[in-house]
C-alpha cells in the first residue's frame, strides 16, 4: 500500500513538473505572483487562445518563454494614450467601427507613460493605432510599470502561444481557476 501511494505521488509530482509552468518575475503582478505554477492547458494554444487568456509566450530576440494577457488578435487595431497621467489601453475589434476601452483591475495603479504603437506594435513617441497581422498577437502584462511586452517586442506569433494558463496549482493556498472576467471592454467615451 505504501509503494502505491508513493507512485501515486511520483506520479503527480512528474505530471505537475511536465505540465505546468512557473511564473518567474513581477510582470503579471498583481494576477500572478512570481512562484506561482500555473497548470499548461496545451489544448488552447495558438491560434485557439482567446482574448484576455493568460498565456505563455516566447518573446524577443532570445525567444524566452514568458507569461502575459492577450489582448489583441488579428485584424484587431490597438493603441496605448495617456489620459492625465494613466495610461488607457484602447482596441477596436476586427471588423468593427467602434473604439473600445480594455479594462483591467490591475492597471488601475499604472505609472507607466509608454504610449503605443508603431506598424510592429511597440511602444512609440506618439499614441498611434497598429493593425495586429494575421497570425499575430499582441500582448500585455498585468503589471504595466514592470513589464516587457508588446510594446517592447511588438506583435507575437500566435504560433509562439504555447498554452493558456487559467488555472494555479500552486502555492496550494492560492490554487484554483485563474478568471479574466474582470477584464472588460467598455466604449471609448
Amino acid at each position: 500500500m505504501a509503494g502505491a501511494l508513493a507512485l501515486l505521488l511520483i506520479t503527480v509530482v512528474l505530471v505537475l513538473l511536465v505540465f505546468s509552468v512557473q511564473v518567474s518575475g513581477s510582470s503579471m503582478e498583481p494576477t500572478l505572483r512570481s512562484g506561482d505554477r500555473l497548470f499548461v492547458n496545451l489544448l488552447h494554444s495558438g491560434s485557439k487562445a482567446h482574448r484576455f487568456d493568460i498565456v505563455q509566450v516566447r518573446l524577443g530576440p532570445q525567444r524566452e518563454q514568458a507569461v502575459k494577457r492577450l489582448i489583441g488578435l488579428p485584424g484587431d487595431q490597438v493603441r496605448v494614450r495617456l489620459d492625465g497621467r494613466r495610461n488607457v489601453v484602447e482596441l477596436k475589434p476586427a471588423g468593427q467601427q467602434q473604439w473600445l476601452r480594455v479594462e483591467n483591475p490591475a492597471w488601475e495603479a499604472a505609472d507607466d507613460h509608454r504610449v503605443c504603437c508603431d506598424v510592429l506594435g511597440r511602444g512609440s513617441d506618439d499614441t498611434t493605432a497598429a493593425t495586429v497581422p494575421v497570425g499575430m498577437g499582441w500582448v500585455l502584462g498585468d503589471n504595466l510599470d514592470y513589464s516587457d511586452d508588446s510594446r517592447t517586442y511588438g506583435f507575437v506569433k500566435l504560433d509562439d502561444i504555447g498554452a493558456t494558463l487559467n488555472l494555479r496549482v500552486l502555492p496550494l493556498g492560492r490554487a484554483g481557476h485563474i478568471s479574466h472576467d474582470d477584464v472588460v471592454l467598455r466604449p471609448v467615451s
